[in-house]
């Protein structure tokens, strides 16, 4: 059985009336005009099916879990249809349980992904790791992301509507918060960014699934300073280029249109970028086998 979620967004993804359930309204999308279906394990789209004929799990952070747009235009969906259309297959067929929510970690990608891979085998796993400078702590036992600069004058005029009794978990939160961005640095968080991306590449390798990888700050490999750096050098060379995409959703030449939410990708960037990711999920496996 496929856990449940386990992340910080757990009014969104759970809901006030049980499970499942739909919202109008996630993160930055309060525009009203698109839904946001969750299934019984509390993550946006279909329910598990056991006997599909092949089983796709992605997580990542909002562009994988398709802010400001219906199901049918995210790119996890496109993906699915386009797979399903090469293998003769029915897309009724193809399970994609898409385990990504708003503002997530690479800590929460890379750990969501194994925990679900331990208790379910999929076909292939997708991973669109977002920016390095996330991380993942905990406060009274709960998970929750860091260093994503959610600190603005709107988040200190909702504490200062906090009630008294949660306040210290909320200063808790600030004080970690406080020290990550004090600890912080591009080698750092290029360290912690590939201990993810290996630990998901040979977790994969070993048990046979398919895994491919995409990452927004993929360009900070080539960067001569940290390529040369003594300690990360020898992580780089360890990621498999036919896991890791050459390409992310937000390259100039994919990137052509907003979601309702007027700041992530819209639906043609989506589309261009589902087709992309297929092609080069063709050809890897082609050259592999």
């Amino acid at each position: 059985m496929l856990k449940p979620y386990s992340g910080s967004r757990i009014r969104e993804h759970f809901g006030g009336s049980g499970r499942p359930h739909v919202i109008s309204t996630y993160g930055t999308d309060h525009s009203g005009t698109k839904s946001y279906r969750f299934n019984s394990l509390g993550f946006r789209g279909e329910e598990h099916d056991p006997d599909a004929a092949a089983t796709i799990f992605v997580c990542g952070c909002s562009n994988a879990f398709g802010l400001g747009l219906n199901d049918e235009e995210t790119w996890v969906h496109r993906f699915k249809l386009g797979y399903a259309e090469k293998r003769g297959l029915n897309p009724s067929d193809v399970n994609v349980l898409n385990f990504s929510q708003g503002a997530a970690s690479n800590d929460y990608i890379s750990r969501t992904l194994l925990t679900q891979c331990a208790q379910v085998r999929p076909d292939l796993v997708i991973a669109q790791f977002s920016p390095m400078y996330r991380c993942e702590s905990f406060v009274a036992g709960r998970p929750y992301c860091i260093g994503t600069g959610l600190w603005g004058i709107s988040m200190w005029v909702r504490f200062l509507a906090v009630p008294w009794k949660i306040k210290g978990t909320v200063l808790r939160r600030m004080w970690q918060a406080s020290g990550h961005a004090r600890r912080y640095s591009l080698e750092s968080g290029l360290a912690d960014t590939l201990r993810n991306m290996l630990l998901l590449q040979y977790y994969c390798c070993a048990n046979g699934i398919r895994c491919v990888m995409t990452w927004s700050d993929r360009r900070r490999l080539d960067d001569p300073a940290l390529r040369g750096n003594p300690a990360l050098a020898p992580l780089i060379a360890l990621v498999d280029p036919a896991c890791l995409c050459d390409f992310a959703i937000r390259d100039a030449d994919i990137l052509t249109d907003t979601a309702a939410d007027g700041r992530h990708p819209g639906p043609a960037t989506n589309a261009a970028f589902a087709a992309r990711l297929l092609e080069f999920h063709d050809r890897a496996l082609s050259l592999s086998s």
